[in-house]
């Protein structure tokens, strides 16, 4: 899952069904979120967050997504996540233009998505900078999109610790050079190891996703493979062994209890209820709340019956 494949091509060198890891995956990602949920059980946030989004597509280009990332600027740990969608925007032929109209008339993205998105992720990294001893000064880097402005600006919880000169929000030119300089680079770099590593993210993909809860399982797998696995500077000269993770960084792992759920990663089943902090980004993506794009047939602009995305069957008590 973390080297470029695609789900049907692990099938086929397993000798699986697609329905085989497609669960799995499901599993796996369930599991990274609860890592992800006991390491960050009263987890004092000590350094400031780069956040951007990563641009891709779900199914086709006529549906363009978001994930939008905070990451650490000094560890490069991706604290939260949310996916936005998108009507497709940007240079179009006519055929592409009426296509767009077709799909405009059975279904648009959700109004003020991405602002409801990043409020989500903003409140949650919020959340973990409040767990600080002592609240020091705190700075959000982005870039220039209003979008964040608005969404900061209408955090009651900014608002307050604006007035008390604790929290600044930075905004950086995306045209700036990408360098380890550039405010944005832990983001930056995160989004470069996503399209190299994820095959639905690499450039010009033919193995694009095409379920909205599968395209976030796997970025969940993606991301808690970077955070808890991926050492977090790569050195010929030292032994893998000795080599620290981007959670080591911070300590993501110092409580017993996020040792133990690391180490139950691959064998043991969690369920949401037994979620200790349930942050309002994890909770959307093991329960599945986010509603996939129908397929349209854009010559007689009928919806098929067959063919359609879906969630799927899942058991009920892994969901609740």
């Amino acid at each position: 899952l973390n080297s470029c494949a695609g789900y049907r091509q692990i099938a086929r060198a397993l000798g699986v069904s697609y329905p085989v890891i497609k669960n799995r995956t499901l599993r796996l990602s369930r599991n990274y979120l609860n890592l992800f949920d006991t390491s960050l059980v009263n987890f004092p946030l000590e350094e400031d967050i780069a956040f951007d989004g990563i641009e891709s597509y779900l199914r086709s280009q006529y549906i363009p997504d978001n994930f939008n990332i905070a990451v650490g600027c000094t560890s490069q740990v991706p604290y939260a996540f949310t996916l936005s969608l998108f009507r497709r925007r940007g240079r179009m032929t006519d055929v592409q233009k009426k296509n767009r109209t077709v799909l405009d008339t059975i279904w648009r993205p959700e109004p003020r998505s991405l602002v409801s998105n990043c409020r989500t992720v903003f409140r949650d990294v919020l959340s973990l900078y409040m767990n600080r001893p002592e609240l020091s000064p705190f700075v959000i880097n982005t870039d220039e999109k209003t979008e964040y402005k608005t969404t900061l600006k209408d955090l009651p919880e900014w608002r307050h610790l604006s007035e008390l000169h604790l929290v600044e929000h930075r905004t950086v030119s995306s045209r700036l050079p990408r360098t380890r300089k550039n405010p944005l680079f832990p983001v930056n770099y995160l989004d470069r190891e996503i399209r190299k590593n994820s095959a639905a993210h690499c450039r010009e993909t033919v193995r694009g996703d095409r379920e909205v809860g599968m395209t976030m399982a796997r970025m969940v797998i993606t991301l808690g493979y970077h955070t808890f696995r991926k050492s977090y500077r790569i050195d010929n000269r030292v032994t893998r062994t000795e080599t620290k993770t981007h959670a080591d960084m911070v300590g993501l792992l110092a409580a017993k209890e996020a040792r133990n759920a690391f180490e139950q990663l691959y064998t043991k089943r969690h369920v949401w209820t037994h979620q200790v902090q349930q942050a309002e980004w994890m909770e959307e993506i093991w329960l599945r709340r986010k509603k996939n794009p129908p397929v349209v047939c854009f010559r007689t602009g009928v919806v098929p019956e067959k063919g359609q995305p879906g969630n799927g069957w899942v058991a009920r008590h892994l969901v609740i």
